[in-house]
């Protein structure tokens, strides 16, 4: 049993691709711009990307989340920040519905 400060703290849960789906496609329909959904292949595994499009010739903006996170952090600032310009939030490696792929965890990678 934990005590202290580390009982407070949240713990890891193992979720499944379909559970993320579904939080993913509940968390989204509260987004009014269009969106376009797209996983890039590499050699690590997939990355699931959200865009929209915009006509404006503004930089587009690409949003890369914290420890733990994904495209869902980014549910309430999608409207207002794509208003002028195209959004990439990318869900990186190990998390949202991106790949968990295994890396190593010795110094020279071996």
């Amino acid at each position: 049993q934990n005590s202290g400060l580390t009982s407070y703290l949240p713990r890891w849960r193992p979720t499944s691709s379909t559970d993320l789906a579904q939080a993913e496609k509940r968390v989204l329909k509260f987004v009014k711009t269009p969106l376009k959904l797209y996983n890039t292949i590499t050699s690590l595994g997939k990355i699931r990307t959200l865009r929209t499009t915009s006509t404006s010739s503004k930089t587009p903006l690409v949003m890369l989340h914290g420890m733990g996170a994904g495209v869902g952090m980014w549910v309430q600032n999608i409207d207002a920040v794509s208003s002028n310009r195209t959004l990439y939030a990318i869900d990186l490696l190990g998390f949202g519905r991106s790949s968990r792929p295994e890396f190593s965890t010795t110094q020279d990678g071996g």
